[in-house]
């Protein structure tokens, strides 16, 4: 089974709790090296999960097939599988990694679209629908923070396509998944020229954003404003960066990595507008 540019995972593996309802795919990645495993791991963080769920429904379908043309007495089995996925009311899909010679895994993680509140359910009239989203968890953005993984990504998704808003570069046609790369995202390369400047912002950008960070609020967003305004016409005190920022960030957690950017860019200008009035 392939997954993103051809991507094949070393094993796929199914957990069901019946209790509850639901099943989770796990994508797993073994390495003789932990920095290996991690890195080969978390690639597949960033895939739409709706597509890996249609590519395992295509892979079954094949199976099956070829048992039935082989008379392969594991039919039965497939079809087993394939029937108790239908039943689940939440499949969630992540991804996991392990060393070759120890079978611990050195980490789980649910994909970045599927926050652990997230899950599919197994149709594919319409696969990109059936897709439920969590709310953003209440976040005050004030005092010294820790932020969970899924935190850390809906902020850096809002400060990055308000940056692109408030510095007018929001004219990509890309989507989100594309755009977020950091070799191509316009506030990240500025900082990195300047991060002695903006050490609390450059800190937080170039952090890894799958195991959560820390930010302390009050120069992060002083930071924020600082570099907007130096770089822009306008002058946006920090008050004024930390309510953007704060109005946009719900919106920032629930974005979808196959989401056009023209979509996104429009959302965030409208929040940036009202504020310029």
């Amino acid at each position: 089974m392939e997954v993103g540019p051809g991507w094949v995972p070393d094993f796929l593996m199914v957990s069901c709790d019946w209790v509850k309802g639901h099943c989770t795919l796990t994508l797993i990645e073994l390495e003789s090296r932990r920095a290996e495993a991690l890195a080969s791991s978390r690639k597949y963080l960033p895939e739409d999960s709706t597509e890996i769920l249609s590519a395992f429904h295509n892979y079954l379908n094949r199976v099956l097939t070829q048992c039935r043309s082989t008379a392969d007495p594991r039919i039965s089995v497939i079809e087993d599988l394939r029937e108790s996925l239908k039943k689940a009311q939440k499949i969630i899909i992540e991804t996991a990694c392990a060393l070759r010679s120890d079978p611990t895994y050195l980490e789980r993680l649910p994909l970045t679209d599927q926050p652990q509140t997230s899950a599919l359910r197994y149709s594919h009239l319409s696969p990109r629908e059936t897709l439920t989203t969590s709310s953003a968890s209440p976040l005050t953005f004030e005092g010294r923070l820790i932020l969970t993984r899924d935190q850390t990504v809906g902020l850096n998704r809002a400060i990055v396509i308000l940056d692109a808003v408030v510095r007018q570069h929001e004219h990509s046609a890309a989507h989100l998944k594309a755009w977020l790369d950091p070799k191509r995202n316009p506030l990240r390369k500025s900082i990195s020229n300047r991060h002695n400047d903006f050490p609390e912002l450059w800190q937080f950008l170039s952090t890894d954003k799958n195991s959560g960070v820390k930010i302390t609020c009050e120069p992060f967003f002083a930071e924020l404003s600082t570099f907007w305004s130096s770089t822009t016409d306008k002058q946006l005190v920090m008050e004024t960066v930390h309510r953007l920022v704060s109005e946009y960030y719900p919106l920032a957690y629930k974005l979808k990595m196959g989401d056009r950017m023209q979509d996104v860019f429009k959302e965030a200008k409208r929040i940036v507008q009202r504020t310029d009035r």
